[in-house]
């Protein structure tokens, strides 16, 4: 008998079944924003195994406002 294999499934399938309120998980994957156990993943069609701890890595947005005199 040999070992049980188990089947990995595309990034962006995962994506969206973990986190279904993200709007277009491929552009947010290509971003930059995805971590897969803890790691930046950046193709959508990357391989990961259910299961793997996927983070969103929010892209925080500082807006400074200047007043002219």
């Amino acid at each position: 008998m040999g070992k049980a294999r188990t089947r990995l499934r595309r990034l962006v399938d995962e994506l969206a079944r973990s986190h279904p309120h993200l709007e277009d998980p491929e552009a947010r994957i290509r971003a930059g924003e995805i971590l897969v156990d803890g790691i930046v993943r950046t193709s959508p069609d990357a391989r990961v195994r259910p299961g793997a701890a996927i983070a969103v890595r929010e892209q925080t947005v500082l807006r400074v406002e200047r007043k002219l005199d």
